[in-house]
């Protein structure tokens, strides 16, 4: 024992047990033994999130399809389509413009813009990363529904046309139907920026603008200054008599009676 003392050595070797115990329980392998699972900060559902980030998987007539969270859903970019009068012009292009600015593979930031269902495309607002902000965090730039309308790629879903109720009544109409307060600020941008476009013809809403005024012209020709049938401006027309009062009108001796049967035919004589 040279001396020492044998319960010094048995103290000395429990104290050595208890601090390799105590190494392997604090994450180290300990020899083939599982450690401590580090920890994690657990990943929001997008369906229960207001703003989140997702990768974009691919673009179809039916929306953005996107992956979050492990979870698959489309996107809808809400109050910027091709509907409204526009729909001719813009339905073949949009979806190929998206699809040039989401490139699959890309990080965009949704917010919604009402409630999200599962497994139905949902509405929202949808922005490009922005490097340095937080995963989720609604970027300050344009979202890429202002952006579509504002290059004239896309329009809020409002008729045009001059029989329809003024654009100001419908965009108010439009804003009521809103249920996300969060995304009015959102909505403003689109409708400024869609009377810009209008108003300059920014690209296909020049096209838009050629049909629309062509077809109004045509209503006020057939309908009067309103543009609509069975006001008092309807144009005055003088039809032909059908009664027979002129000789040979019944048994297709005379003239008149060869255009009565025309003009049975034809409104415009």
């Amino acid at each position: 024992m040279s001396g020492k003392k044998p319960w010094l050595l048995g103290i000395g070797g429990l104290l050595l047990f208890g601090a390799c115990v105590n190494a392997v329980g604090e994450g180290s392998s300990g020899a083939g033994r599982p450690g401590k699972p580090p920890t994690t900060t657990p990943v929001a559902d997008p369906l229960s999130s207001k703003s989140f980030a997702a990768e974009v998987t691919q673009v179809t007539a039916r929306g953005i399809r996107v992956k979050a969270a492990h979870r698959d859903f489309t996107l809808l970019l809400a109050h910027a389509g091709s509907k409204g009068s526009c729909s001719t012009e813009l339905f073949g292009g949009l979806e190929a413009r998206i699809a040039h600015l989401l490139p699959v593979g890309s990080t965009v930031t949704a917010l919604w813009a009402e409630a999200p269902k599962p497994n139905l495309p949902s509405a929202a607002y949808v922005y490009f990363a922005e490097p340095g902000k937080p995963v989720g965090e609604v970027p300050a730039g344009a979202s890429i529904n202002e952006q579509l309308i504002a290059e004239g790629n896309a329009t809020l879903p409002i008729d045009r046309s001059m029989t329809a109720a003024p654009t100001d009544a419908q965009t108010t109409t439009l804003r009521t139907t809103i249920t996300v307060p969060e995304t009015l600020p959102a909505f403003d941008l689109l409708v400024a920026a869609d009377a810009v476009a209008w108003e300059n013809r920014t690209g296909l809403i020049d096209a838009c603008r050629t049909r629309v005024d062509t077809e109004d012209n045509r209503k006020r020709e057939l309908y009067g200054p309103d543009g609509k049938p069975g006001t008092g401006d309807d144009p005055h027309r003088d039809y032909p008599n059908y009664s027979g009062d002129s000789g040979g009108s019944h048994n297709g001796g005379g003239g008149n009676g060869d255009k009565s049967r025309f003009c049975r035919r034809h409104w415009f004589c």
